[in-house]
């Protein structure tokens, strides 16, 4: 809604009340039933960053993941990414490997995250280095930052006129 909305900066409140009525009349409905999620995106963002309780946050972390895989356009704002990115140099383990799910999970927009996961990639490895006995290869962070960097940087885009779930033939060239 904010996209169908620009410009509004600068207008008297009144003016800009009435163009926000237009605005979310003439807004497509898939808009509408998006605000939600993105707002719920950026509230269990701001909670996970000041939750202390481990299992309180691993719950939050979870419904993060779920909702940004349902809606992976929640994540495409810059500041959302920024706010993902953050969550890689975490202390825990768990919370980097969310947080690199999440930009994986958003593919190519997240490109700006790159040096991040790449930052994070390394404190994993480094960690795991330093002594590897007791982590699990389930916990280990370094596997959903590489899955992540893999899906920003190769996930085929599909063409705007391709079926969803259905790539053209362009992306299976035939061998010679």
């Amino acid at each position: 809604m904010r996209h169908a909305c620009k410009g509004l900066n600068g207008i008297g409140e009144k003016v800009a009340a009435a163009l926000l009525l237009v605005c979310v009349f003439l807004a497509p409905s898939h808009a509408l039933a998006i605000a939600p999620v993105c707002t719920q995106v950026e509230t269990l963002l701001a909670q996970i960053s000041i939750t202390h309780d481990a299992i309180a946050r691993s719950d939050k972390e979870d419904e993060l993941v779920h909702l940004i895989r349902a809606r992976p356009e929640c994540g495409e704002r810059p500041a959302t990414m920024d706010h993902i990115s953050v969550l890689l140099a975490d202390p825990d383990d768990g919370t980097r490997s969310t947080a690199a799910e999440c930009l994986g999970l958003i593919g190519p927009p997240a490109m700006r995250t790159v040096p991040a996961l790449e930052k994070a990639r390394k404190l994993s490895d480094s960690i795991l280095d330093a002594d590897p006995s007791p982590m699990l290869p389930t916990q280990y962070s370094g596997q959903a930052i590489r899955w992540a960097l893999r899906q920003i940087r190769h996930r085929r885009i599909p063409e705007y006129n391709e079926e969803p779930g259905r790539m053209s033939p362009a992306a299976h060239p035939v061998p010679l």
